[in-house]
């Protein structure tokens, strides 16, 4: 009769295990999900501060020729945030290289009205994430324009840019077009912002 009780004994031991076995894997992986969640939401907060820090300290020009160009120049200037620079370049939390340079109108132009900020290697997820980003307060957006990977860019709609609210082309980016631009694997996009 002992030999009984110590068998069932060790059964429930074994099943109590596995129940502790199954629910530490599905705990990880809801710890993964939610770790990658926050690093999605990172990677978007970065982009809103560059946005934000370079509008701010340039703005007041009229343009964005003066964007620092040397990796000393962005630590003096604290435009970035910290955790940013790695070594002598700039990457967003990803791990992927971030550039940001002025843009001109045309070729020859003096003075950049815009400037872009361009992030490589954003996963499918993130770049779905991030592409929906809404940059339009007050009816007003500093976004023109969003290029992802090789595909055409995504305009803001104005009568200039010949592009109507709604279009395919036009910001913000519709979900359905978004999903067939963020490629499976690592993305490239291209925010230019004036």
């Amino acid at each position: 009769m002992k030999s009984a009780q110590n068998g069932s004994t060790m059964m429930e031991a074994l099943m109590v295990i596995s129940i502790i076995i199954v629910l530490s894997i599905s705990g990880m992986g809801l710890i993964n999900t939610m770790f990658t969640m926050f690093k999605q939401n990172m990677v978007s907060n970065e982009l809103i501060e560059i946005q934000k820090n370079i509008a701010a300290r340039y703005r007041v020009f009229g343009y964005y020729n003066d964007i620092p160009t040397d990796i000393e120049d962005w630590k003096k200037e604290k435009l970035l945030p910290s955790q940013m620079i790695v070594g002598d370049e700039i990457h967003h939390r990803l791990g992927g290289k971030v550039t940001i340079a002025p843009k001109f109108k045309n070729e020859g132009d003096e003075f950049a009205p815009y400037f872009t900020v361009t992030f490589e290697d954003i996963p499918q997820k993130t770049c779905l994430v991030i592409g929906q980003i809404n940059w339009t307060m007050s009816q007003s957006s500093d976004l023109i324009e969003l290029k992802i990977n090789e595909k055409d860019p995504f305009v803001l709609p104005t009568r200039a840019s010949g592009v109507e609210k709604g279009a395919d082309n036009a910001l913000p980016v519709k979900v359905n077009i978004l999903m067939s631009s963020c490629q499976s694997g690592d993305n490239t996009m291209i925010w230019t912002f004036r």
